[in-house]
């Protein structure tokens, strides 16, 4: 009978163990980031890659673009589905930037973010 109440005791400590690793929080967010592929070339026409993370206070991160809190205003291009597509050609002899921002709405709190990149001509 001491061996069935052992093996109950370390079954039920192992089971609290494990699940406390599976269900274990992230954290609350301190800020997102938004984070351009920087493997690819910016120019007229190009699509950029990008994705906008959430930082954890537990230092872990995630991508939210696909998110229904997650809002994406461009300018000097269009966005669509975590891509940027510049236009084919300059309208003005001048250099181009391209702007971005993001804004992730949760639990009646705003996060924000916003970068420029420079389109480089090649």
């Amino acid at each position: 009978m001491k061996k069935i109440t052992k093996f109950s005791a370390v079954l039920i400590v192992l089971f609290s163990v494990v699940s406390c690793f599976i269900f274990k929080q992230k954290g609350t967010i301190t800020d997102i980031k938004i984070v351009l592929d920087n493997t690819q070339n910016i120019n007229y026409g190009s699509k950029v890659l990008f994705k906008t993370v959430a930082n954890y206070s537990s230092g872990k991160s995630k991508n939210i673009i696909g998110k229904k809190e997650t809002k994406v205003k461009v300018y000097g291009g269009e966005y669509k589905k975590g891509r940027i597509r510049l236009p084919k050609y300059p309208t003005e002899f001048k250099e181009d930037y391209f702007y971005v921002s993001a804004s992730y709405i949760l639990n009646n709190k705003i996060y924000k973010d916003s970068i420029a990149s420079h389109i480089i001509i090649k």
